[in-house]
């Protein structure tokens, strides 16, 4: 079944066990030893879904767990798939709503869960071990988990890697306190280090640096963005019209553009505004944020300095309708130069 895979790749700044965190080179470990070091440990005989899961979040913290639904590779790629816990109810439930209920007039619908069950969603990640770089694949939403994927490696190169050594010693109030030192070999003297495992997307640097450098010329910011809308029964009749519907389409967006006229008054300003649209926009080539530059034509628009595009593949579903690792490695495996191109484009 051919599906269209839509692919986003990072560069991985940090991967290991390192003195301070400025520091450019780990003192222990590496992409393709870690990545090895965790599927041997997922993969054991008998290790079981429910122990996968490297972190707990404590106290209000906001984050439900993450899981390794399972790991392959292949001499270049690894494949990783994590499945992410969504929230459910102390009565061990799914809560949803209607999309058309009425805002102060809601009725909140429950689904049961099995006891034992994890409600959520599956994550898709392709490595490539040699270059530091991985690659996020989304098939039926926007959600890519790839925060959930730095605090689950990181968490693992913390405590569960080969290097950790954990040991259990009293403060000066009488408190038992666990230290974590790292070491090579029992030869090595252990360390105090700290694990990362950072990633970053990878740009066209070229739009960019043009931007920052010429800050001053920049007379415009645009923006695009959607919002759900009606359903087709629903609407006005002018609504109705062919340019504002779409008979096959029973829930709507309305996309909207807005610009202003806007001049920076320092580089920085506009790095502070590219770091932050990194952080929080969405995997959609809709949503998205421009600059009228003085002498172009066009706005220079910042989707279009993400190495991102969409990919044809063959895979399979299970009945779970997760995508099957072993085809969806295979399959990523005949387009691998493709993908790794776009971080030169």
């Amino acid at each position: 079944m051919k599906e269209i895979a839509k692919v986003t790749l990072y560069d991985i700044n940090k991967c290991g066990l390192y003195k301070l965190k400025k520091d450019n080179k780990a003192i222990l470990g590496d992409l393709t030893d870690f990545l090895s070091q965790l599927e041997i440990w997922a993969k054991q005989p008998g290790m079981i879904l429910a122990n996968t899961c490297t972190y707990a979040p404590l106290g209000t913290d906001d984050s439900y767990k993450t899981y390794c639904y399972d790991i392959i590779s292949n001499k270049n790629l690894t494949l990783l798939t994590l499945w992410i816990e969504v929230p459910k109810t102390k009565g061990n439930k799914i809560l949803s709503v209607s999309s058309n209920a009425i805002v102060g007039n809601v009725t909140v619908n429950t689904a049961a869960i099995k006891k034992g069950d994890i409600p959520g969603y599956a994550a898709y990640f392709l490595f490539f071990k040699s270059e530091n770089i991985m690659a996020t694949i989304n098939f039926d939403h926007a959600l890519n988990g790839r925060q959930n994927l730095e605090k689950y490696l990181t968490e693992f190169i913390s405590k569960i890697s080969s290097y950790a050594e954990s040991e259990v010693q009293i403060d000066n109030e009488g408190n038992s306190v666990e230290v974590i030192k790292y070491r090579k070999s029992e030869e090595d003297e252990p360390e105090l280090l700290t694990a990362y495992f950072e990633t970053r997307l990878v740009r066209n640097k070229t739009n960019i640096d043009f931007l920052i450098e010429n800050y001053d010329l920049i007379r415009k910011i645009h923006k695009h963005n959607e919002i759900p809308f009606f359903k087709h029964e629903s609407k006005a009749y002018w609504q109705k019209f062919p340019t504002f519907s779409s008979s096959n389409t029973e829930e709507l967006t309305a996309r909207y553009s807005l610009e202003m006229k806007y001049r920076p008054s320092t580089a920085e300003e506009i790095q502070t505004i590219i770091k932050d649209w990194e952080n929080t926009h969405k995997a959609t080539k809709w949503e998205d944020l421009g600059f009228t530059v003085q002498g172009k034509s066009t706005p220079i628009w910042l989707s279009g300095t993400i190495a991102r595009n969409d990919f044809e593949v063959d895979i399979s579903r299970g009945k779970n309708e997760i995508v099957e690792p072993n085809i969806l490695l295979t399959e990523l495996g005949k387009i691998e130069n493709q993908i790794f191109n776009l971080k030169a484009k």
